[in-house]
């Protein structure tokens, strides 16, 4: 894929995706997923920051319906943040609910992110 360049510092900014690697009941459009079958699921995505040797937080955040629903921050210590991983399970209605991938730099400069899929993923599957 291709990096998504110019992650704005102290911004929530949407991660983009280019690419599916496989939708088996065409949840994903819009850079969004949004299951067509009511019940649990479980929601998994990862990042990678490309040149990020800053040792400032970066978080990673699904949104609900365009609401925060959980967050995950990587406080970096003496080490440069490299990536920072989510999982969740959630509920879904089956029809209007949808959910998205956000994340959050504390830099103080435009950072980017790494666009090759086996760095930077969303992936959501029904549990129940």
């Amino acid at each position: 894929g291709t990096n998504q360049v110019g992650i704005v510092t102290a911004t929530n900014t949407k991660v983009t995706w280019p690419a599916e690697e496989y939708d088996t009941n065409n949840n994903f459009a819009s850079d969004r997923w949004t299951p067509t079958i009511a019940g649990k699921h479980h929601l998994i995505a990862g990042i990678e920051w490309t040149g990020f040797a800053d040792t400032a937080p970066s978080m990673i955040k699904i949104f609900k319906n365009s609401a925060e629903y959980r967050r995950v921050t990587n406080l970096a210590g003496s080490a440069a943040v490299l990536g920072t991983f989510i999982s969740c399970v959630v509920e879904a209605n089956g029809t209007t609910d949808y959910f998205e991938v956000f994340v959050e730099q504390q830099t103080g400069t435009n950072r980017d992110l790494n666009g090759n899929q086996s760095n930077t993923f969303f992936q959501g599957y029904k549990i129940n």
